[in-house]
């Protein structure tokens, strides 16, 4: 088959979407599919393949980092569909890129899927802060229900999500598909080697010989990090050699430094901004704990990549992450609480047979979220579209 995925969120942008959408074109290519991308252009340089397509996009005032396929770009969103002439476009985000695909596809009587990563809701009040909450609610409400409409087959990642949409009046059947972890990027991890001589060591020496608390992802307060601030002036106060590593870029960077600087402990903490995906498997590996505060997480994609690292997580028992980790496996699922989650955290870094049956239960965990198997079952609910 010739896949489409359709979406206004991809590379250089960091984001689960992005990697979900690069796992399943991985796993599917690999089972003979001819997967292409489109997506947004994004200021600088790309190192994109000749499946991927991109397009004249506008920033989001309110979103620096976030980017929109311009309306206009129509014409020629339907002009490299027609010269792909794909059997499916499966569409992964509500917005322009995604509209003027599901366009395209309605008009040449191509079947469609949407895959629902995102809750809009949680996020509108940080995107949309100028908006009454019931208005930008609503918005993002009417968007998701007026896309359902329009598509053949409905997707989530995950059953938290599946309710969401359900209590939105969307009718039909949903199926749950949620983001494997690509096994392939973190089988090398050696954390004795890792923490003997890194390569983020050349960069961030004060990493060398501390119990490293590590968060990787969007740094927005709708993935709660202000939480870790408080989390690290606890566990320093048990663990003194306990050090935060925050990996990524956001809007609440500097607001999250100055907080920690505030509170004495710009020792105690690194922000390494955007790292490239390369280092990923390093900074999850040098990990004694990944801790994770995301409350609106879809996927908890990142748990599990760092639990394929043997590295514990502590994380919040919510939406994405509460289904990947399905309770305590591979670490703690904990309330939104600043002392649980510090108690946790404590307990892993200071109990060393605890952190060592935790950690073997991790890369145990890991093993059962094979893309392997998810493509396959993704693979499957295409062949139901073509079929019909």
């Amino acid at each position: 088959m010739k896949i489409v995925y359709s979406t206004d969120n991809y590379h250089p942008r960091v984001s689960g979407m992005a990697t979900s959408i690069d796992r399943f074109g991985k796993y599917l290519r690999r089972r003979g599919h001819d997967i292409h991308v489109l997506a947004p252009r994004y200021p600088g340089d790309h190192l994109d393949d000749g499946n991927t397509h991109r397009f004249r996009s506008t920033g989001l005032f309110f979103s620096k980092e976030d980017r929109l396929v311009l309306p206009w770009e129509r014409r020629s969103v339907f002009k490299v569909l027609d010269g792909i002439r794909p059997d499916i476009v499966h569409v992964q985000t509500e917005f322009e890129m995604g509209r003027l695909s599901m366009a395209w596809a309605k008009k040449r009587k191509v079947p469609t899927a949407v895959t629902f990563h995102t809750h809009w809701e949680q996020y509108a009040g940080h995107y949309l802060p100028f908006a009454p909450s019931s208005v930008s609610r609503g918005i993002a409400r009417s968007i998701m229900r007026g896309l359902s409409k329009r598509a053949d087959l409905l997707i989530t990642p995950t059953p938290q999500m599946k309710e969401v949409l359900k209590g939105y009046g969307i009718k039909g059947e949903i199926h749950v598909v949620p983001t494997g972890i690509d096994a392939d990027e973190f089988q090398s991890a050696d954390k004795e080697a890792e923490k003997r001589g890194s390569p983020l060591f050349l960069k961030w020496p004060e990493l060398k010989g501390k119990k490293v608390m590590a968060y990787l992802g969007r740094v927005g307060l709708e993935k709660n990090v202000d939480m870790l601030v408080g989390v690290l002036e606890k566990v320093v106060g048990e663990v003194p050699e306990a050090h935060l590593l925050v990996t990524g870029s956001g809007p609440y960077l500097e607001e999250m430094r100055s907080d920690v600087k505030g509170r004495g402990l710009e020792k105690k903490a690194t922000f390494t901004g955007y790292v490239p995906r390369e280092l990923v498997k390093n900074v999850l590996t040098i990990a004694d704990v990944f801790v994770f505060p995301s409350l609106t997480e879809t996927q908890g994609l990142v748990t599990g990549e760092a639990m394929c690292c043997g590295t514990p997580v502590v994380a919040v028992g919510e939406m994405g992450t509460k289904y990947f980790m399905g309770g305590d496996n591979g670490g703690f699922m904990v309330e939104n609480d600043v002392e649980d989650f510090s108690m946790r955290t404590v307990q892993l870094l200071t109990d060393v047979d605890l952190w060592d049956r935790v950690s073997n239960e991790a890369l145990e965990h890991a093993r059962k979220w094979s893309m392997e198997r998810l493509s396959a079952r993704m693979e499957d609910l295409y062949q139901s579209l073509v079929n019909i």
